[in-house]
């Protein structure tokens, strides 16, 4: 999923470059190809910039209707938290976001700056000011300053989610 989101925002209108930007599936690609569905282009473009296992089709689609319902695509939909269910059985392998709170938190966090750009507009790139900012939403409690921090250097840069500026003190 956020390798599909890092896609969505470096390339506007994915799902629909071969109408708005065939210039750019040219470059990527290297021919412009007709997708009968959206999801065929994004599944392309996912394939060839960051490997071909995250380019299944119905995770694609999945994982967009996911999106949309949780408000980072499309239109906002308010306060509402993050939506997550656990997933069935026992997962043997653990990710530092496997669990469900920092998951909804992470993926909150990256709702609230897809809505709120802060880097230019909200906070100027200041760590504290959007710790803040957080807080007040209701994304974030106490002094989360070195959760923040962890999230911007393990999952907001390395997925090219922020742009590569120095990390926000």
């Amino acid at each position: 999923m956020l390798h599909l989101i890092s896609l969505i925002l470096a390339y506007p209108g994915i799902g629909n470059l071969q109408q708005i930007a065939p210039q750019c599936l040219k470059s990527l690609l290297g021919s412009v190809p007709e997708f009968a569905t959206f999801v065929e282009e994004i599944c392309a473009v996912m394939a060839k910039c960051k490997g071909s296992i995250y380019a299944v089709p119905d995770a694609i689609a999945d994982d967009l209707h996911w999106l949309t319902e949780n408000g980072l695509i499309g239109y906002p939909i308010g306060d509402r938290p993050i939506q997550v269910e656990p997933l069935p059985g026992t997962i043997s392998a653990t990710h530092p976001y496997s669990d469900c709170e920092p998951f909804q938190r992470l993926l909150a966090t990256i709702r609230f700056i897809l809505h709120h750009p802060f880097l230019e507009n909200t906070c100027g790139g200041n760590l504290p000011t959007l710790v803040e900012a957080l807080k007040t939403a209701g994304i974030i409690v106490g002094d989360a300053v070195d959760t923040v921090r962890k999230d911007i250097e393990k999952i907001l840069k390395p997925y090219k989610l922020l742009p590569n500026t120095p990390n926000p003190s």
